[in-house]
């Protein structure tokens, strides 16, 4: 059956829509056994209102090998989300989405170590046939050969699941061995980009410099080291050596500007600007940082046929926790959460946890703010202990 771009276009609606507060559900599940283990199974579903569109059932889809949520539109064309282990605790704490939160745990265990391992077994599969076993997710998956997105989703999944050192050399063995043609040296850019993103991820931070020195060495004069400078301008920033920042920021900038139109991605600007606006901060140059943050607060959204870009929210909200803005921070958050129940707020709010990379300090003063706690209190529940690990991705929490 031929499915119209109209059916694929509102079935997407109601996908973004689903991440809206202004919406009600109607609660119930389905329970499926003595299933075959390729067999399709539906174990919990429930119907989405959304004002302006036809209804939408929203359901949780599973095989013994994979789980997902299935949005079906009123004339039975669907959408499939793949479910993660960070998806899965935003599932879990929101109270839009209680219809499905005991069969979520039943198939994924109470501590997601079962969806942790299916992500990982899948991620693996796609790898070895060299095709993504998911639509692209960043501009870095989207830019690449299908055999290096593929790996980079493996890589990812196994920082996920708290194996960052398994991620780095599965990436690194793939890194072009020459750099002789244009292809190779944006290849090689991206990947490295992509090594020390996982490697902060997993709370290796010097490390993830050192990628980045490295990789910008082996570049030399290639405009491709671009990418990497203004990266590495942004790690420098999260982590407080701002006059290093500033150096890289302005480098890139100035590359940037000169080099080939080719070679300018959609947006880029905004990235440039958010972290020079932290560095200027930091440094105490409180008129200019201000002036480019507010540029970037009011940017537009930029748009590619080809290229996944980071939405403008996320660059400002990158750029609010640069600065340690507690005030700028919740507000994001709080905007967030009245966007989608599937914001970070019940990360930040969960006791016992820490978002990565984030001053206690700064936890601290946004988990005080009175408005924040109300929000959650009305939409969100507590999770359980068990969950703790696996929204750490496994790693240890930081002394």
């Amino acid at each position: 059956m031929m499915i119209s771009l109209h059916t694929v276009r509102r079935c997407a609606l109601v996908l973004a829509l689903l991440l809206l507060p202004a919406m009600a559900q109607r609660e119930g599940a389905v329970q499926v056994v003595a299933a075959r283990p390729d067999e399709t199974r539906i174990l919990a579903s429930g119907e989405i209102r959304v004002e302006g569109e036809p209804s939408a059932q929203i359901s949780l889809v599973a095989t013994d090998a994979r789980i997902w949520l299935r949005i079906r539109g009123g004339d039975d064309a669907s959408l499939d989300a793949p479910i993660t282990v960070p998806l899965a605790p935003r599932l879990l704490a929101h109270r839009r989405f209680a219809f499905l939160w005991d069969a979520l745990i039943d198939w994924a265990g109470e501590d997601l170590t079962r969806l942790r391992d299916a992500h990982l077994a899948w991620t693996l599969a796609a790898m070895r046939q060299a095709t993504p076993a998911m639509s692209p997710r960043n501009s870095a998956q989207s830019m690449v050969r299908a055999e290096i997105a593929a790996r980079i989703q493996h890589a990812e999944a196994l920082t996920g699941a708290g194996r960052g050192a398994e991620a780095v050399a599965l990436l690194r063995a793939g890194l072009p061995a020459e750099l002789r043609t244009s292809e190779e040296k944006m290849e090689f850019s991206i990947v490295s980009t992509t090594i020390a993103r996982l490697m902060r991820l997993s709370g290796d931070y010097s490390g993830s410099i050192t990628q980045m020195d490295d990789s910008i060495r082996r570049l030399g004069s290639s405009d491709f080291r671009l990418n990497l400078l203004i990266n590495r301008a942004s790690y420098h920033a999260v982590d407080g050596r701002y006059r290093e920042a500033l150096r890289d920021a302005d480098a890139a900038l100035a590359g940037a500007l000169r080099g080939p139109a080719h070679l300018q991605v959609a947006g880029s600007r905004r990235h440039f600007d958010w972290v020079r606006a932290c560095a200027l901060a930091g440094l105490g140059r409180g008129g200019e940082a201000r002036a480019l943050a507010a540029g970037v607060a009011v940017s537009e959204e930029p748009s590619s046929a080809l290229v996944v870009l980071e939405t403008s929210g996320s660059i400002r909200r990158r750029m609010n926790l640069c600065r340690r803005d507690a005030a700028s921070v919740t507000a994001d958050l709080i905007e967030a959460a009245r966007a989608s129940p599937l914001s970070d707020l019940p990360l930040w709010l969960q006791p016992g946890f820490e978002p990565r990379g984030v001053s206690a300090e700064l936890v601290a003063a946004v988990r005080a703010d009175a408005q924040l706690r109300r929000i959650a209190t009305e939409q969100l529940r507590p999770l359980p202990a068990a969950l703790l690990p696996a929204m750490r991705s496994w790693y240890e929490p930081r002394n």
